[in-house]
C-alpha cells in the first residue's frame, strides 16, 4: 500500500477526532481541555496535510517509510475511537447534572411554596413530643393563642396546661394511639390570656421502626365563632320553643274559649227567637207596623247570630280535629256538594264542571268541609248571572299538584286580598251577598293544617279563582 494513501487516511482520521472534541466543548462545557486537544490535532492534521499535498507535487522527503506511517494512522484512529468513547460518557454525565439542577430548583421551589403555605395559612400547624412539649408551631397557632413569638409558645406545655377541664387530652391521647391519627376532634384550648378558643383538631403519630411514638403533627382550625353562634341559636332556639310553647298553651285556651262561649250562647238565642215568635203570634194584633218590624229585625238578627255561632263552632272544630289522612277522591266530593247546591235553588241556571279522577292524601271530613265553603262561596257570588259557570279542577305547576275552584261571577278587587281569609271580613256588603265572613277563615286554616297554602285570583265582574296546595 502506498505510504501516501496512509497519510491522507490519518489526517481524515486526525480531522474527524478534532471535530469531536470541539463537540465535546460544546456539550460539556468544559472548553479549556478539550479545545487544547483539538488544537494539537488539527494542527498536527495541518503539518501531514503540508507534508501530503508535497508527496503529490513529487516531493517525498517528507513522507516517513510505509511502517511508520501505518503506525501513524493507528495513532490516529485511537485518539478518534477515544474521543468517541468518552463522548457518551460526557453526555450521561451531563445529562445526569441537568436532571440534578432541575430537580434541586423543583425543592426550592416546592420548600418556597411550604414555607409560605406554613407562614400564611390561617389554619395552625404544630408538631409536639408525646409528653406536650411544643417542636414547632407556625404564625397562625401562635397568634390563635394569642402569643407575638414562638419562642413565647414554645415555654408551654400543652398536655399540662393548654387545655379547658372539660375537654381532658386523655381523649386526644387515647384516639390517636389507637388509631395513629385523629380526625376532626372538638377541644376548647387556653390561651395566654386565659380566655378560651374552641378549636377543630386533626393530628397524626409519627413513629420509628420501633413503634415507638416520636411526635405529633396536626392542624387546629378556630371554630370559636362557630361555637358561639350555636350556642347563641341554643339560646334562641330554646326561647323560640318555650315561647311556642306558651303560644299553643294560648290557642288551646282561646279555642275552649270560643266553643264555650258559643257554645253557651246557643240556648239564650233560642229562647230569643222563640219569645220573638210567641210575640208575634200572641201579641201580633196588639202591635202596630213599627212593632211587628221590630221583632222580625230581632228574629233576623237572632237567626243571622245563631249562624254565626255555628261558623264560630265549625272553626273551632277544624283546629281541635285530628287528621286521619288517606287517598280521598275529591272528584266525587266535589260531586256530592254539587247535587246539594242544585236541591237548594233548583231554578237556577248553573253549568258545573268537575274534572275526573281528582285525588289527595287528605282527611276527607275537613276536606269536604273546604270544598263545601269554596263551591258554597262561587254559587252565592254567581247568583244574579242568568246562566253562571263554576268548575273543580287541578293543575300542575312547578312540579307541585294545584287545586282549583273558578267561577264567573261577581269578583272582587285584588287590593283586598290580605282580608279574604281574616275572620269576619268582608270584601262585599252585607246587602249585596250574605254570609258571615268566617267560611274562607276556615278553608285556609283545613288547607294550613294540610301543609298547604292557598290564594286566590279576580277582577270584579270577572269571576274569582282560588287555588290550594296539600302537602
Amino acid at each position: 500500500m502506498d505510504a501516501s494513501i496512509i497519510v491522507g487516511l490519518s489526517i481524515l482520521v486526525q480531522f474527524a477526532a478534532a471535530c469531536f472534541a470541539l463537540w465535546l466543548i460544546r456539550i460539556t462545557g468544559r472548553w479549556v481541555a478539550w479545545l487544547a486537544i483539538a488544537a494539537a490535532l488539527l494542527l498536527t492534521a495541518l503539518q501531514r496535510s503540508i507534508s501530503f499535498a508535497m508527496a503529490i507535487s513529487g516531493d517525498t522527503t517528507h513522507i516517513h517509510d510505509l511502517a511508520t506511517e501505518i503506525v501513524a494512522l493507528s495513532i490516529s484512529i485511537l485518539m478518534l475511537l477515544g474521543v468517541a468513547w468518552i463522548t457518551p460518557m460526557f453526555l450521561a454525565t451531563k445529562r445526569l447534572r441537568d436532571e440534578l439542577t432541575q430537580s434541586q430548583q423543583k425543592l426550592r421551589e416546592s420548600e418556597e411554596q411550604f414555607r409560605a403555605i406554613y407562614e400564611n395559612t390561617a389554619i395552625g400547624l404544630y408538631r409536639t413530643t408525646p409528653d406536650g412539649k411544643i417542636l414547632l408551631a407556625n404564625p397562625a397557632l401562635v397568634s390563635m393563642l394569642g402569643y407575638w413569638f414562638f419562642e413565647e409558645l414554645a415555654e408551654r406545655n400543652l398536655e399540662a396546661e393548654g387545655f379547658e377541664p372539660d375537654y381532658p387530652r386523655s381523649r386526644f391521647r387515647e384516639l390517636i394511639e389507637r388509631d395513629d391519627e385523629i380526625i376532626g376532634l372538638e377541644s376548647a384550648w387556653k390561651r395566654q390570656d386565659g380566655s378560651t378558643v374552641f378549636v377543630r383538631e386533626s393530628a397524626r403519630a409519627i413513629r420509628d421502626a420501633e413503634g415507638n411514638t416520636l411526635h405529633y403533627e396536626g392542624t387546629v382550625e378556630d371554630i370559636t365563632e362557630r361555637k358561639n353562634a350555636e350556642e347563641e341559636l341554643k339560646r334562641h332556639s330554646g326561647q323560640l320553643e318555650e315561647q311556642a310553647r306558651e303560644l299553643r298553651s294560648l290557642n288551646r285556651e282561646l279555642e275552649t274559649f270560643s266553643y264555650s262561649v258559643a257554645h253557651d250562647l246557643r240556648a239564650p238565642l233560642r229562647h230569643i227567637e222563640g219569645f220573638a215568635l210567641a210575640l208575634l203570634g200572641d201579641y201580633g194584633e196588639r202591635l202596630d207596623d213599627q212593632g211587628k218590624r221590630y221583632v222580625q229585625k230581632l228574629r233576623k238578627s237572632s237567626v243571622k247570630m245563631r249562624q254565626l255561632i255555628a261558623d264560630l263552632l265549625k272553626l273551632s272544630r277544624v283546629a281541635r280535629a285530628e287528621l286521619s289522612r288517606s287517598e280521598v277522591d275529591l272528584s266525587q266530593l266535589a260531586r256530592v256538594i254539587v247535587s246539594r247546591l242544585r236541591e237548594s235553588e233548583p231554578d237556577r241556571r248553573v253549568e258545573f264542571e268537575v274534572a275526573e279522577n281528582v285525588t289527595a292524601v287528605c282527611d276527607a271530613r275537613l276536606m269536604g268541609t273546604a270544598l263545601a265553603n269554596l263551591l258554597g262561596n262561587a254559587w252565592k257570588f254567581t247568583g244574579k248571572l242568568p246562566r253562571a259557570r263554576i268548575e273543580f279542577g287541578v293543575k300542575e305547576v312547578e312540579g307541585r299538584q294545584v287545586y282549583f275552584v273558578a267561577d264567573d261571577g261577581a269578583g272582587f278587587d285584588m287590593s283586598g286580598a290580605d282580608k279574604l281569609f281574616v275572620p269576619f271580613r268582608r270584601l262585599h256588603d252585607e246587602g249585596e251577598f250574605e254570609g258571615t265572613g268566617i267560611g274562607l277563615a276556615t278553608v285556609q286554616r283545613i288547607v294550613r293544617r294540610h301543609g298547604g297554602h292557598i290564594w286566590a285570583e279576580s277582577e270584579p265582574g270577572k269571576g274569582a279563582t282560588f287555588y290550594f296546595t296539600l302537602a
